[in-house]
């Protein structure tokens, strides 16, 4: 969930910036960007998001801006928050003698605090927040709009990590495979599908590794997909018996089917 262009008043005052809504508990992180002109004053704001179901889910930053240039980011540590709709307020508290006279933007980003141990990977079926089920790659659902993962620091002999996921753009635009290389330094947070409206099948391993993913049906205990190393899925189908019927891939719209199975009774 982003939220941007929220402004910031002049003066030292308290000011309601607007509302959004957790749907499901669990620990997330908070990013606060503030946009400030003019680039030669240090200021210091609080910014509470505020529970309005729940007061104790509530949580609250203080951040100092330095002196010099216009934007900055602050990452806060994983906080748990529960559901409900949360109000974001801010105080601009000034810091030696300004209260910030000129109006400033303040931008801020909730996402699941997602540290990315190598391998990981997800395809968004136990996600509750930004999902779809209108379009999937594997499985029932898939994400909608850019995702963060928490990718780990360069450790264990490896520096540098293949990420990658699949994107669509609409509803009649097949699904696209993105696989970028990211060398790894101190903890970062990592932003794709920025470019898609919807996104599926995120995975994070060693650049020198090779990774093939599942999914399976919970209820009737099936495979359902296998993902191999170069993002190329086969899809399973059954009948209302539970016996394989279909084993296919899609070519962007286009479904090819590999092998069927016609089961026969005999009288």
């Amino acid at each position: 969930m982003s939220y941007s262009g929220l402004q910031i008043p002049p003066g030292n005052i308290n000011q309601e910036l607007g509302t959004f809504t957790i749907a499901e508990e669990k620990d997330y992180k908070i990013d606060r960007i503030y946009e400030r002109y003019p680039e030669n004053y240090s200021v210091m704001y609080q910014t509470s998001f505020q529970n309005m179901n729940n007061s104790s889910s509530s949580v609250s930053f203080t951040d100092t801006t330095p002196a010099s240039g216009n934007f900055y980011t602050y990452t806060s540590p994983s906080v748990h928050l529960k559901p409900g709709t949360y109000k974001v307020k801010l105080t601009n508290i000034g810091y030696n003698g300004y209260q910030g006279q000129i109006e400033n933007n303040f931008n801020f980003t909730v996402y699941n605090a997602v540290e990315a141990s190598v391998p990981f990977h997800t395809s968004f079926e136990e996600e509750s927040v930004d999902i779809s089920t209108a379009y999937a790659m594997t499985g029932k659902v898939s994400h909608t709009g850019a995702y963060i993962v928490n990718l780990p620091p360069a450790a264990l002999g490896y520096d540098k990590v293949i990420v990658s996921y699949w994107g669509k753009s609409g509803a009649s635009s097949p699904w696209q495979y993105v696989e970028n290389t990211v060398t790894l330094g101190s903890s970062q947070n990592y932003s794709i599908g920025s470019n898609y409206v919807y996104i599926d099948e995120v995975r994070v391993y060693p650049v020198d590794a090779r990774m093939k993913t599942y999914t399976y049906d919970p209820f009737y205990k099936t495979q359902t997909s296998i993902m191999n190393e170069n993002g190329q899925t086969e899809y399973y189908d059954y009948d209302a018996s539970g016996r394989l019927k279909e084993v296919y891939i899609m070519e962007g719209n286009v479904k090819k089917t590999i092998k069927a199975t016609n089961y026969h009774y005999k009288p």
